[in-house]
């Protein structure tokens, strides 16, 4: 699925900053917020798929 909010580029580069962090409790809380960011956004994301779909579906009834 594509993330629409928050681009690749940005995942990575927080990835790259967590995996150089020197200290192990703020490296663990760091990766727990992104965790939380991400699923956020993959949630919404597919939200916005669903309806999408949904008024496809209501289109091609009114259609046909």
């Amino acid at each position: 699925m594509v993330e629409i909010f928050v681009p690749q580029s940005f995942v990575y580069k927080e990835l790259v900053y967590l995996k150089n962090m020197g200290d192990e409790n703020k490296r663990e809380k760091a990766a727990r917020a992104i965790s939380i960011v991400m699923m956020i956004d993959s949630i919404v994301t597919a939200i916005i798929h669903f309806i999408g779909l949904y008024f496809c579906f209501e289109e091609y009834k009114l259609t046909h």
